[in-house]
């Protein structure tokens, strides 16, 4: 009995065990399928949102691609660029467009700039990309603003130069490269980053992350054909070179071939400094170029392209003697802020530097036999002195430039020496309000100065000392007054010689020697004194006094002897709202002073002032244009005509065909022509 309960007590426990495994394997089964399914719906998911990521980007890629084909739209049709019709943005200036791409589409549209509206240059760029796939669409629109023809040559880090070193782990200590100690000392030495290899041109010789030292010395030669970059400084030196190379020192290659008068055959290169604008320690590069100490029959540092720097240009030249070229030669010279040329002792011919351009200022320093010669300039202003370009020169030594443009001042000294400049275009914020000067030129000490014009919004001022002269052969026109001032020196040229001349202050030209003018033009009072001779043109002041002994007009022709053979000729007439004053003598066996147009005045002062009149010439006073009168005058004032008083008659006379030759109120003594 006891064997028969255990047996079955048996299988009921193994009944329980069985029916406990089978709830725990369902529990399991459905874990893992709730798991599964989870896992595959995420799947899914996942697969869904990855092709359209993959779809929007694929869109995105193709609205590139519009913006890109907007571009060269620009690019090939010019007209786009130059035009803002028919209005700004939203209204299209060109599009939409449609065009297939990449599996899909992009729709471009043009418009004129909203916040430049006015500025044809400025443009946004509309573009729509579209693509299909697998019943699903994904659109993109990318818009963005471009500057037309804002871009320019880059300049990148890559290694397609004939030397190239990136290593600038110290951004505020750069490396200097090359490391060469003492320079190339000797030998000639051709680096060819110019010329194509296989098809393929390099973009230049040298490009350093930092600064390049080139120092050429003793023996040494040195031609480089391509560009030169820096991120920061350029560092060029010739000196002590006694070589017979051709040149010492050279930045491109100028040759010439065997055909009949032969062409000049350039291989230009460019310096290039401060590439990245930052330089070491934030400031940005330099470009430094010196001839030191430099003597042979043909040694010469040249630079047949540009020397460019995002800060300044540093440009030396001392005692170099070259017997048959210039010792120093840059074809251009640009610079974000000033460029600075100091020339001492270079026999040779002379130094050429080129067109230059400064964002700042320029300056040219010329001294003992050296002479330098720059085509045209262009400056800024530098706001602590207000000037824009510098000239100085000295002891036997010259400065030729071209046409000079300069927002700040125009200063220019010589002495012992000559500078002859172009056309003078000077601006100066302080000018007019503050008395500041637009061209400020002294010269001292037999020196000569000329300038084919000059237009100013300041002052005008040429100071002179003893046996210098100036010559403006175009015309001075001042927005303040203009003062040119030549002393007399005995047997020397102090003589003043200048086109028509107009200004809103005052005129006045003083010379030791001959004046020559052309029309004279005045808001203010106008003033021409010589010791010698006078010629000018018509005389036109709309001051009514103030000036020379309270004058509105003073023209006076004398000298030592009291005005014996001094000639005073005014072709035009002279006319003042206040007083005029006009004295001369007559050159002995010449033509008469004359004044062709009459006079014109309140008061009219006019005297022939001869010492002792051999030859009795005389003073003729013409017409005023329009009208039959030779002198005018105010009712409440007179007129004063005075002759020399010698032994002959007939010292002044009038226009014959004038009836009434001398309207005024009084008169003074005079001898007159009847």
């Amino acid at each position: 009995m006891t064997g028969v309960w255990k047996k079955l007590r048996s299988n009921r426990m193994n009944s329980e065990e069985s029916g406990y495994i089978l709830i725990m394997s369902l529990f399991v089964l459905i874990i893992l399928f709730l798991i599964g399914t989870t896992l595959a719906v995420l799947g899914i998911q996942e697969f869904t949102l990855s092709s359209r990521t993959k779809l929007m980007d694929q869109a995105y890629a193709i609205a590139d691609a519009g913006v890109n084909r907007t571009a060269v739209a620009l690019q090939m049709d010019s007209n786009l660029a130059k035009t803002t019709t028919p209005g700004p943005y939203p209204t299209a200036q060109s599009g939409p467009f449609t065009e297939n791409f990449g599996g899909g589409s992009f729709t471009w549209t043009l418009y004129q700039s909203d916040t430049m509206p006015t500025n044809s240059n400025y443009k946004v760029i509309q573009s729509r990309g579209t693509i299909s796939k697998s019943g699903r669409t994904a659109e993109r629109t990318i818009e963005t603003r471009i500057i037309v023809g804002a871009g320019g040559q880059e300049y990148d880090a890559s290694f397609d130069y004939l030397f190239y070193n990136g290593n600038k782990d110290n951004p505020n200590n750069p490396p200097v490269w090359p490391d060469t100690g003492m320079g190339f000392v000797s030998g000639n030495y051709n680096w060819d980053g110019a010329s194509s290899y296989n098809g393929h041109t390099p973009k230049g010789a040298v490009y350093v992350k930092g600064s390049i030292n080139l120092p050429v010395v003793a023996i040494g030669g040195l031609c480089i054909t391509g560009n030169v970059v820096a991120t920061d400084n350029i560092t060029l030196q010739n000196s002590w070179n006694a070589s017979w190379t051709t040149p010492g020192l050279s930045i491109g290659r100028r040759t010439q071939d065997n055909s009949w008068n032969p062409p000049l055959i350039v291989q230009p290169g460019k310096l290039i400094a401060g590439l990245d604008g930052v330089g070491s320690n934030g400031i940005g590069g330099t470009t430094t170029i010196k001839a030191a100490v430099t003597a042979a029959v043909a040694c010469s540092t040249d630079i047949y392209g540009q020397a460019i720097a995002y800060d300044d240009v540093n440009v030396t030249a001392t005692t170099n003697v070259n017997f048959f070229n210039s010792a120093l030669k840059i074809e251009r010279i640009k610079a974000g802020r000033d460029v600075t040329f100091s020339g001492t002792v270079n026999l040779s011919d002379t130094i050429t530097l080129g067109t230059i351009i400064a964002g700042r200022k320029v300056t040219i320093n010329s001294n003992w036999a050296n002479g330098v010669s720059a085509a045209d300039i262009y400056a800024g202003q530098d706001t602590g002195d207000w000037k824009g370009v510098i000239l100085n020169t000295s002891s036997v030594s010259s400065i030729h430039t071209g046409n000079i443009t300069s927002r700040g001042k125009v200063s220019a000294s010589s002495s012992l020496s000559t500078i002859s400049v172009g056309i003078i275009t000077a601006g100066n914020d302080q000018a007019v309000d503050t008395g500041g000067t637009g061209v400020d030129w002294s010269s001292s000490i037999l020196s000569g100065a000329t300038s084919q014009g000059i237009t100013s919004a300041g002052n005008v001022i040429f100071t002179e000392s003893a046996g210098s002269n100036y010559t403006c052969n175009g015309n001075i026109c001042s927005g303040g007054y203009v003062n040119l001032n030549a002393r007399e020196l005995w047997l020397a040229n102090d003589a003043i010689t200048t086109g028509n001349i107009s200004a809103k202050g005052y005129v006045n030209v003083r010379s030791g020697d001959n004046v020559t003018v052309g029309n004279i033009t005045s808001e203010g009072w106008v003033g021409v004194r010589s010791a010698d001779d006078i010629r000018t043109g018509q005389i036109l002041s709309n001051s009514t006094g103030g000036g020379v002994s309270g004058y509105a007009i003073f023209v006076d022709s004398t000298d030592f002897i009291g005005g014996l053979g001094n000639q005073a000729y005014t072709n035009g007439t002279v006319q003042a709202r206040g007083p005029v004053f006009w004295e001369s003598s007559a050159r002995i066996a010449e033509p008469n002073s004359q004044i062709t147009g009459g006079v014109w005045g309140t008061y009219v002062h006019i005297n022939r002032n001869d010492f002792f009149d051999v030859s009795d010439t005389e003073l003729y006073i013409g017409q005023i244009p329009g009208t039959g009168d030779s002198v005018r005058c105010g009712n409440n004032n007179g007129f004063y005509c005075h002759g020399a008083g010698d032994i002959f008659d007939n010292d002044i006379s009038s226009s014959q065909e004038s009836v009434g030759r001398f309207r005024h109120r009084q008169v003074s003594h005079h001898v007159i022509e009847s």
